[in-house]
Order: C-alpha cells, then structure tokens, then sequence
C-alpha cells in the first residue's frame, strides 16, 4: 500500500509546529513499517500536486489547518468541497485539522471515500506538551499496525483518556491542559466500516 503525506512545515505559530512534528512522524512511520509514500509539504500543498499524487495512493495524510469546508494548501485550498475529489474514492483520509470533519467529510464519503478520520471542532494544541501529537496519531499508527477502524478508534480513545488523565496529574494547576485535549477527543469523528483495515484499501 502507498500512503500520501502531506503536511505544513512551513508555518511558525503553534498549530504549524504541531503540523510539523506529526507530519515527520508519519514520515518515520513509513520508514518503520517499510510502506511507500510520497510526502507533500509546502510549495508543493497544492491541490494539483494533491491530485497527482493521489491517483497512486491508498491512504491520504493531512496536517494543515482546515475549516468546515476544506482543508488549507499553498495559495487556496489542498482539498474541499469545491475541489474534483473523486480520486479520493475508495481511500481513506486522515486529517489532523480543524473543523474538516463538518460540510468537507460528508462531501467525500459522497464522491466514494471509505473512510474519514478528522475533527468536527477547533484542534487545540499546547505546545510542549507530547500528549497531542501522541493522541493525534494513536489512530493512523494502530490502523498501520493491522487494527480495524473499530479497533484503532478504541485505541485512539484510549489514548486520549489516559493523556488527560497524566495532564490532570502532572499539572493539577494547569487543568486547562487536560480541559483542551478533552475538547480534541469530544471533537473527533471516525468514519468507515468497523471492520475495515488498510490492507482492504490496496
């Protein structure tokens, strides 16, 4: 199977550090497990370069900042509502971004996607703290370990409970760490066949 990995490394705010440090993981991911990719980062996030790139690829990857409708790229939109999507049939998209999982889900799974992994609300993240990467990962990294959608949630959810468990611990004076990483769990919206694995996307 080959993965698409796009993701912004190109921005200097805490949301784009975030963005970085997820995107080189999946990178390490890819090296690990020994799967073909090929990575998108900026000038090259653009929804030509999207287009390209995916005709090749079973699974999409993701880290920008996004909106209910779409997904951000350089100069205009990596990916939304108003975009040609329908080589997205069939693949799964995991999108670590704000809000995408409203109008821009729906109108995948319309045009065939098999499976969305993404946020329906704002992605807060504290930078420092492990804890949100690690969450924001934990669902793609079980499903590159042969989970099913059913099971890599589980695993996801799981990670999130005991992140903000460890946060309430460590920082019993900083509840709004915990209190921000609640608000990612209580945000994600997993889409597909419980059964589903990647190997069913080759």
């Amino acid at each position: 199977m080959k993965f698409l990995i796009a993701y912004n490394n190109d921005t200097l705010d805490e949301a784009g550090g975030h963005f970085s440090f997820c995107g080189e993981e999946m990178e390490l991911e890819m090296e690990e497990h020994g799967f073909e990719s090929i990575v998108l980062t900026p000038p090259l996030l653009t929804n030509v370069h999207l287009l390209h790139s995916l005709s090749e690829c079973h699974i999409c990857f993701i880290a920008n900042h996004g909106d209910a409708r779409s997904i951000a790229g350089n100069d205009g939109d990596f990916v939304s509502v108003d975009t040609d999507n329908a080589l997205f049939s069939g693949k799964l998209l995991y999108a670590v971004s704000c809000t995408c999982a409203k109008e821009l889900k729906d109108k995948l799974v319309i045009d065939g996607l098999r499976s969305f992994w993404g946020y329906n609300n704002k992605l807060s993240v504290w930078y420092g703290y492990p804890q949100y990467a690690r969450c924001c990962m934990a669902g793609i990294k079980s499903l590159m370990n042969g989970k099913t959608v059913r099971e890599a949630k589980e695993v996801m959810i799981a990670q999130y409970n005991n992140d903000i468990f460890e946060l309430e611990e460590q920082f019993p004076n900083m509840l709004f760490l915990a209190a921000a990483l609640l608000d990612n769990r209580e945000a994600l919206v997993v889409y597909g066949e419980d059964d589903l694995r990647l190997s069913d996307l080759e």
